[in-house]
Parts: C-alpha cells; structure tokens; sequence
C-alpha cells in the first residue's frame, strides 16, 4: 500500500492563504480584536454597576441630620440669650420695684385729687419732691403690672421653643442613616413639621409682647431689646432650617420606598426566571 506523504505547508502560503479576501486575517489579530471586545464589555458592566450604586446610595438622611445639627445649635444660641435677657430684666425689675415701692404704695392707698403722707411720701400734684406727677406715679406702678405680663409672655414662648428643640431632637435621631426604616424617617418629618409649629406659637406669643414700652428693653440704662431680637431672628432662622430638613426626611422616606420596592419587583422577576428555567 503506498501513502501519499502530505508535506506540510510553508510559512509563506499561511500568510498568503490568512490574508486572502474571504479569511478573517491573522490569528493574533482575530485575538487582539476577541480581547478588546471582551475588555470592553467587561468595563461597561462594570460602569453599569457604579452607576447603579451610586443611584441607589441614599444621600437624604445624612442631609437632613446636618440640617437638624444646625437647627440645634441655633436654637440653643437663641435659648442663651433670651435667658440672659430674662435675668437682666428680673434684676432691673428688683431694683425697680426696691426704688419705688414707697410710691406705689402712696399711688394704690391715695386719691388722685388727696393730698396725703405715706411713707414721708407727699402724693399731691404740687408738693411731690420725687416725680411732680401723680400720673406719673400711676405709670410707674402700672409699669410693674406690664413687666410681669411681658415676662409672662416671655416665658411661654420660650417654653414652646425649648419643646420645639425637643422635636428637633427627636426628627435627628430617627433619620439617623444607619437605621434605613421608613417608618423612622416618616417620624422624623413629622417631628421636624410640629417644631416648626412649636416656633411659629413661640413667634405669635413674641408679637403679643408691646415692644413700645422702653422701660421694660432697657435695664440700668442698657438696651436689651436688641438681643431679644437678633435671639428671635435665630428662632426664624431654625424654622425655615426646620421646614427644608422636614423636606429631607420625606425625601427620604420617598427614596428609601422606591429602592425597597425595586428590590422586592427584582426579587420576583428573578424567582419567576428561575421557575421558566
């Protein structure tokens, strides 16, 4: 039996036959081209999935707890100097009330038209050493009445912003990141909503005040009513913060539904594949 020896073919008819017009080039090149392809297939799968992650990262809670953080502290400035102002007016209200007693005493127990002596106190229009006024003694004693409506008045509107900053506490706490519950951050914009009310009653409480009456802003001959004001334009100020970190908390719970709700339909079009298959 003779075979036919087969020779093996040369180098230069392998080149001629791969770069013929019907082959797909050399081998090293349909390589190259294989791996470029895989490589670039690979990096966008992998820029899909960055993508989605930094879609799904959730950046609401944490800015709202900073916008919480500085509502605090503004609060907590505010509460400082009303409670300053409030003891500056205690202790120009002692002195007062130490200076003048003797003269309320003459007003409230005298007639107007009555020349009497309490207290070596001469209450007549003409013989008054002190004031010169029986009306104006009569200020002077209402003036007392006025001080302790106003710091009345005073302390109820800083009651309700000392519970708004209890509220404020609380909306922090249940936006918290870590927690990731949409109950928590429906109870934190809600707390954050009723601080806001608790500021804007402090506000309406702080407009009843009569801020005409100069004797009770100025204490020793000090203005107080200038840090009285600037300590309710910070109560403002937490409010308008209040409001925008509300609006961060149900933001949210808006985004923390939605990404729940994606999860849950792609865990069933998931487990429905797995049944096809």
């Amino acid at each position: 039996m003779g075979l036919k020896s087969s020779k093996p073919p040369k180098f230069e008819e392998i080149q001629d036959n791969s770069l013929k017009p019907g082959s797909k080039g050399p081998w090293h090149k349909r390589s190259m081209e294989s791996i470029s392809k895989m490589s670039a297939r690979t990096s966008s799968s992998f820029t899909m999935t960055n993508v989605k992650e930094v879609i799904d990262v959730n950046i609401f809670p944490m800015l709202a707890m900073i916008t919480y953080i500085v509502v605090l502290i503004v609060l907590i400035i505010s509460i400082g100097m009303e409670t300053w102002t409030q003891r500056s007016l205690t202790r120009g209200q002692t002195k007062i009330e130490y200076s003048q007693g003797p003269i309320k005493r003459c007003i409230q127990e005298a007639s107007i038209l009555e020349c009497a002596h309490i207290n070596d106190i001469n209450c007549s229009l003409e013989l008054n050493p002190l004031i010169g006024s029986v009306r104006q003694l009569a200020f002077a004693t209402d003036s007392s009445i006025i001080c302790a409506e106003m710091k009345t008045k005073l302390n109820v509107s800083a009651a309700f912003i000392f519970l708004s900053l209890i509220f404020y506490l609380a909306a922090l706490i249940f936006v918290i990141p870590l927690c990731k519950s949409k109950a928590l951050y429906l109870a934190s914009g809600i707390s954050a909503i009723v601080s806001t009310i608790c500021l804007v009653i402090s506000l309406i409480v702080y407009g009843y005040i009569d801020h005409s009456f100069a004797g009770f802003f100025s204490v020793n001959g000090e203005a107080v009513s200038g840090c009285l004001t600037h300590g309710y334009g910070l109560v403002v100020a937490a409010g308008v913060l209040g409001l925008l970190g509300s609006i961060m908390s149900f933001l949210s719970l808006i985004k923390e539904w939605r990404r729940q709700s994606r999860m849950e339909y792609e865990g069933e079009v998931g487990g429905d594949d797995q049944d096809t298959m």
